[in-house]
């Protein structure tokens, strides 16, 4: 399939700009999140927002245990606890690091149909959810990363860990 967009990847400006709210929705969101769900899959991603697309609108996906949820104009009203884990991002290929996320989280948001939605979610789920939220806004998860490190300096670091 031919994609009118692709994956943005870091330093381009526009993964540093705040996304508008949507305003419309209809037939022009739901291309945009088919669109965006091809992407994100034929790349081997969980989740993907608006912004890595080109597109600057408060819109992200994610996809766990092949279901897709759409979150437009989301809000997390409540952060619950924290925990450390590696993240990596489409737009930051081959790159990794350790990211401290609330590990529970309440949001409010709209759905493809600009219908009000409520998650509630934690641990993993949680995570990519602030991860894809924080592209909203401009920021990266190498702005919040404890370190970083390639894939290869990763691979190795696990290696060695198994021959202990």
């Amino acid at each position: 399939m031919i994609y009118k967009r692709n994956i943005i990847t870091h330093p381009n400006s526009l993964l540093r700009k705040r996304s508008l709210p949507v305003l419309h929705f209809g037939k022009y969101l739901e291309d945009l999140v088919e669109e965006m769900e091809d992407i994100m899959t034929s790349n081997n991603g969980v989740g993907l927002a608006a912004p890595q697309v080109g597109e600057l609108s408060r819109i992200f996906i994610y996809k766990i245990n092949d279901v897709l949820q759409v979150v437009v104009n989301p809000e997390i009203v409540e952060k619950i606890g924290s925990e450390v884990d590696v993240e990596g991002c489409l737009s930051i290929p081959g790159v990794f690091g350790p990211v401290e996320r609330a590990f529970k989280i309440i949001v409010q948001a709209q759905d493809i149909y600009g219908e009000t939605i409520i998650l509630n979610k934690e641990g993993y789920e949680a995570r990519v959810i602030q991860h894809e939220f924080d592209h909203l806004n401009g920021d990266l998860f190498i702005d919040k990363a404890q370190y970083l490190e390639t894939a290869e300096e990763r691979a190795k670091k696990q290696k060695e860990k198994l021959e202990k």
